[in-house]
C-alpha cells in the first residue's frame, strides 16, 4: 500500500518547491517501485520513481515537486501527483500551483492533526495572533467601536431567524445596530440582540452567533438555546453572519435576492474579493466584535461564553483566536474534523465543505494564505490559550463529522483533548448521540452540558 505521510493537499509556487514523504507497506519479500507523475505537467518531480527494497521499505523517501513557471498570471491551477505501483491502488494527491506573479508568500498546506506543527506554545499563539489580526483587518487592527449607531430598548418582533414571541424566561430584548465600512467604502449593517433573563442574573452572557439564519435547519432552532440559557439565569447576545437574517450591506456587487445563504456567502467569498488588501473574514467578524466590545464596555464584570453552530462557528472560533475577550467557546456542528484527520485521501468536496483550503483560493490571496497557514485545529488552539476552554460538540449522525471512512473522528477524542495543554488551555472534543432533534442544530443536551460547565 502506498502512503503519503501527513499530506492530503500540496500547494507550491511557480518555480518553488515542496517535498512529500512517500512510504509503503511492503508485505512481501520483493522490492517495490512506486512511479510518480504530474497528470497535467504543472510541476516537475525530483524522481520519476522511488524504489523500496526489503532492507529499507519501512523508511519514507522524499519526493520534491517544483512548480513550472508559465507566462501570464494564472492565479492558481490544479494538478494531481499520481503514485502507482504494481499490485497497489493508485494514490492521487491534489496539487495547487500558485502563479509567481501573485507574489504570495510560502503556503505550507500540509499541517494535519497528527503533525501539529504550528501551535505548540504560548509564544506561537502570540506570533500567529498578531499575524492574523494584520491579515484579516488589513493592518488596521481589531475594530474597537463599541457604540451602536442606534439602540432600541424593549424590542419586539423579529430577531434574525426567530421572533421575540418564541422566547420564554426573558424580561426584555434590546436591539443594537452596528455599522462597519469595508475597504471599498460600502457600509455593512449588523443587528445584535441582548435577550435579558427574568431570572436572578448571573455574571455571564452567552454570545450566540446565529450562523446562516436563513434556509432552515440549525438556523431556525436558535430559540432552543436562548430559552434554555435564559431559564438558567443567563443573558444572551444574539447576532448573525453578514447577509444573513437582517444583517445587510449596500454593496451593489452582492445580491440579497437569493433565497439561499450559501449563494450569498459565495458572493462574498468568491465574486468580489479577489484583490489585495481585503479579507472576507473581516466582514464575518466585524459586527460580532463590535457587539463584543459593547459587552466589555457596558458589562465589565461579565464573562463572555460563545456557543455557536454551523456557520456561526466562523465568529466564535476566529474571534476567540484573535482576542482573549471571549472566555470560553462551545462550538457545535461547525468544525469539520474530517478535513483534518481523515485517514483516506480526502476529495475536493471535503476541502470545500470542511472550510479549509480549496474554496479559499477563489476568494482572494489574503484569505487563501490565512487558511493555508491557520487551519481549524490551529484556530481552536488559539481559542483556548491562556487558561480558556474550547469544547467542540458533535453528534454522530451529523454530516459535519462523518467521513468517507466512517466515524473515524471518534477515535481521536483523547488525542485532541491533550492538545490544549500546549497553550495552557482546555480543549475537548465531545461526541454524543442526541435524540429528538436533527443532527445539525442546537440540542438540549448540548446546552445543558454547557450550563453544567458554567
Amino acid at each position: 500500500m502506498i502512503k503519503v505521510h501527513g499530506v492530503k493537499l500540496l500547494v507550491i509556487n511557480e518555480g518553488g518547491t515542496r517535498t512529500a514523504k512517500i512510504g509503503i507497506s511492503l508485505g512481501s519479500s520483493e522490492n517495490k517501485t512506486v512511479n510518480a507523475a504530474s497528470v497535467s505537467s504543472l510541476f516537475t518531480l525530483s524522481a520519476a520513481s522511488l524504489t523500496f527494497t526489503t532492507s529499507n521499505w519501512y523508511v519514507p523517501q522524499t519526493l520534491t515537486l517544483t512548480g513550472v513557471v508559465t507566462s501570464g498570471n494564472d492565479d492558481c491551477q490544479w494538478d494531481i501527483l499520481r503514485l502507482t505501483a504494481t499490485g497497489d491502488t493508485t494514490v492521487d494527491v491534489k496539487v495547487g500551483v500558485v502563479d509567481d506573479d501573485t507574489l504570495i508568500p510560502h503556503l505550507s498546506g500540509n499541517r494535519w492533526a497528527d503533525e501539529n506543527k504550528n501551535i505548540n506554545s504560548l509564544a506561537d499563539v502570540t506570533t500567529w495572533r498578531a499575524w492574523l489580526i494584520t491579515q484579516i483587518f488589513n493592518g488596521n487592527g481589531i475594530p474597537t467601536n463599541a457604540v451602536p449607531t442606534a439602540t432600541t430598548i424593549g424590542h419586539t418582533g423579529t430577531m434574525h431567524s426567530i421572533n421575540t414571541s418564541e422566547l420564554t424566561s426573558f424580561s426584555s430584548v434590546n436591539k443594537y445596530t452596528f455599522t462597519y465600512n469595508d475597504v471599498d467604502g460600502y457600509t455593512w449593517t449588523y443587528y445584535a440582540y441582548r435577550i435579558i433573563t427574568n431570572q436572578t442574573p448571573l455574571n455571564k452572557i452567552i454570545f450566540i452567533d446565529g450562523g446562516h439564519t436563513i434556509g432552515g435547519g440549525v438556523e431556525t432552532q436558535d430559540q432552543i438555546a436562548i430559552n434554555l440559557y435564559n431559564a438558567a439565569g443567563y443573558d444572551c447576545m444574539y447576532i448573525a453572519m453578514p447577509i444573513a437574517g437582517e444583517n445587510t450591506e449596500n454593496n451593489p456587487n452582492i445580491s440579497t435576492a437569493s433565497s439561499t445563504i450559501t449563494t450569498r456567502h459565495e458572493q462574498i467569498l468568491i465574486n468580489r474579493l479577489d484583490r489585495p488588501g481585503f479579507c472576507a473574514l473581516s466582514l464575518f467578524l466585524a459586527g460580532g466584535i463590535q457587539a463584543l466590545n459593547w459587552i466589555k464596555a457596558n458589562l465589565p464584570t461579565y464573562s463572555v461564553i460563545c456557543h455557536s453552530l454551523s456557520g456561526g462557528s466562523v465568529f466564535s472560533t476566529w474571534a476567540a483566536a484573535i482576542t482573549e475577550d471571549i472566555d470560553e467557546i462551545y462550538v457545535g456542528r461547525g468544525v469539520v474534523f474530517r478535513a483534518l484527520i481523515s485517514s483516506s485521501i480526502v476529495n475536493l468536496s471535503d476541502y470545500d465543505y470542511g472550510g479549509n483550503r480549496f474554496t479559499y483560493y477563489k476568494s482572494g490571496l489574503r484569505l487563501w494564505e490565512i487558511n493555508q497557514n491557520i487551519e481549524q485545529l490551529d484556530r481552536l488552539l488559539l481559542s483556548c490559550s491562556n487558561g480558556r476552554k474550547c469544547v467542540v460538540m458533535h453528534h454522530t449522525d451529523d454530516t459535519a463529522i462523518l467521513a468517507s471512512d466512517g466515524q473515524l473522528n471518534t477515535l481521536y477524542t483523547d488525542f485532541i483533548t491533550t492538545l490544549g495543554t500546549k497553550v495552557n488551555g482546555t480543549f475537548e472534543l465531545r461526541i454524543t448521540k442526541g435524540a429528538g432533534n436533527s443532527a445539525h442544530q442546537y440540542h438540549t443536551d448540548d446546552v445543558n452540558y454547557v450550563i453544567s460547565q458554567l
